[in-house]
């Protein structure tokens, strides 16, 4: 089976901190990829070491609205640990740290590992795919 997430490059940031936001979002128009517009207010978060997460995310889920599901995608990336990923024949794929990844929403679930590095930074953004 093939991955079912897209790898769009590297990025391993000089320094850590919330300038990883801005730079992987330049890093993701490069790729064509825009901030979906009905979610760019909440569609982009850096996560530092330090983040204590909301709701569940250690369980098979999918991110945001389930109405935008046709042309959600979203991008991933991690320092460690990163996103893991399941495929329709109940594989569970993860990224290698500092890769680029591209999820479309509706087709795949994803969780954040139950074991997450100290120094473990997370970017996710929500992007705008065509149907």
């Amino acid at each position: 089976m093939d991955k079912p997430y897209t790898v769009l490059g590297t990025y391993t940031p000089e320094v850590y901190d919330f300038r990883i936001r801005a730079e992987l979002r330049a890093f993701t128009a490069r790729q064509g990829l825009h901030s979906h517009p009905e979610l760019a207010g909440d569609g982009i978060s850096v996560r530092g070491p330090d983040h204590i997460s909301h709701g569940n995310v250690k369980a098979w889920h999918h991110d945001a609205n389930q109405i935008l599901a046709d042309t959600l995608g979203i991008v991933l990336w991690s320092s460690e640990t990163p996103t893991e990923i399941l495929g329709s024949d109940g594989t569970v794929y993860q990224p290698a740290p500092f890769e680029v990844v591209l999820i479309r929403n509706s087709e795949v679930h994803h969780r954040q590992p139950d074991t997450i590095g100290t120094n473990r930074w997370f970017y996710r953004q929500f992007v705008l795919l065509d149907k």
